[in-house]
């Protein structure tokens, strides 16, 4: 893991020598039954200046045991090591199993190295030679490659669960919470799909052999499996032009990427037209603006959006119960279809696909009827708000127009009044 990632020298250190106390076995001093039997009998016999005599020489050599257990290789030693193994894996030229002679001979002149040091170093690039590739002829490492790697990342997050450290443990693909993924194919992707059953010729005597050619002749690629002058024709039918891209969602499902033609206009919400300050909805009159015609030719216009916006709701209202409808019987027959054989020319397939077709038509004309019926009523909302504000200005205007009488008129009303 350590040579996969390139870490600090500091950290290789670390684990060079959590993995030599984990190799080092426990030295432990097993007796025979006989050897044990003949020391307790001979304990009784001989006598006590020669029993602490053989104490004295049974701990000195016990002692010398454990220093030599004890006694830890030194960082430098490791570094060596590390170096030698690296390059003996990744150089290649020993074809044959490593023994303790090859981490000797790779060595600077004059660094010794101990039995056990060779021989826990021999079996580390033994065990990962497979899994390492090897330098080519450059003095290069090549490109790193999914199918070598993994491996070695498998057996790296075995070694840190061992030892001890398991949240170094990496993740060795992708998790995902869902069962089905599509597949984007273009024109590189069709060819590498289906190259190995089939041959992709771009005339009589040129053949596609490679994926760059691929990509090179789309047409040639997508003509070679698909029916182009179908899918052209269905791309026409909504304005648009093959970008030679498909999705491939499921077997009922196969989704065509295209670019707009020119003149193509998209469906969009109220709402997002006006976050976006794109409309393709009639602008409607202001309300100041409508100040200037008659009040009798507003009140007409008025009464003809209001009709307007009664006959597109009663148009609209049957609209959405069939396309509810066509809805709950597309869910029927699809779950027919899916828990049949697939069969795309069976009878149901064709009925699924009709009701398809006429969902979609019947949502475009609910789409455009809804766009009709917002544009109604914004227009009768600005004629109700110009009438609202016409009566306020006439109000206004005979209230400032009306002038004071005059003391002989004021007069003779008073008169008039008693």
């Amino acid at each position: 893991m350590a040579t996969i990632n390139e870490w600090p020298a500091s950290v290789v250190q670390k684990i060079g020598e959590k993995l030599q106390q984990s190799l080092r076995p426990p030295a432990r001093d097993v007796l025979c039954e006989g050897e044990q039997d003949e020391q307790d009998m001979n304990a009784d016999t001989v006598s006590p200046d020669v029993e602490d005599t053989e104490e004295e020489e049974e701990g000195g050599e016990e002692e010398e045991k454990e220093e030599d257990q004890d006694q830890e290789s030194s960082a430098k030693t490791i570094r060596a090591l590390l170096s030698i193994v690296r390059m003996l894996i990744e150089l290649g030229k020993i074809l044959r199993v490593v023994t303790c002679n090859d981490i000797q001979h790779a060595a600077f002149k004059g660094t010794m190295f101990t039995e056990k040091e060779k021989m826990v170093a021999a079996k580390i690039a033994n065990f990962l030679q497979p899994f390492v590739q090897q330098r080519m002829d450059d003095n290069q490492l090549p490109e790193p490659h999914i199918l070598m790697r993994a491996p070695l990342a498998a057996l790296a997050n075995t070694i840190v669960t061992i030892t001890g450290f398991s949240t170094l443990t990496q993740s060795l693909s992708i998790t995902s919470q869902q069962d089905l993924h599509s597949l984007q194919l273009t024109a590189a992707g069709v060819y590498n799909t289906y190259h190995g059953q089939w041959d992709i010729p771009t005339d009589d005597a040129n053949w596609i052999t490679n994926s760059y050619e691929a990509g090179k002749n789309k047409p040639a690629t997508f003509g070679a499996f698909f029916d182009m002058n179908c899918v052209e024709s269905l791309m026409d039918s909504y304005g648009l032009q093959f970008a030679w891209r498909l999705i491939f969602i499921n077997k009922w499902t196969v989704r065509l990427l295209g670019r707009a033609k020119p003149g193509k206009t998209f469906v969009k919400s109220n709402y997002e037209t006006k976050r976006r300050g794109k409309s393709n909805v009639t602008r409607t009159v202001p309300a100041t603006e409508m100040l200037t015609l008659d009040r009798p030719k507003m009140e007409a216009l008025a009464e003809t959006y209001t009709s307007q916006v009664k006959d597109l709701t009663s148009a609209l209202r049957p609209l959405r119960k069939e396309i509810s409808q066509l809805e709950i019987q597309r869910m029927d027959i699809g779950q027919k279809v899916r828990r049949s054989q697939w069969d795309p020319g069976s009878e149901d397939y064709r009925e699924l696909k009709k009701i398809r077709r006429e969902i979609s038509v019947k949502q475009l004309e609910a789409f455009k009827l809804e766009k009709a019926v917002a544009r109604a009523r914004s227009s009768l909302y600005s004629l109700n708000k110009a009438l609202r504000a016409a009566n306020f200005t006439s109000t206004t205007t005979t209230s400032l127009n009306t002038s004071p009488p005059d003391k002989a008129v004021k007069e003779d009303y008073i008169e008039n009044v008693r």
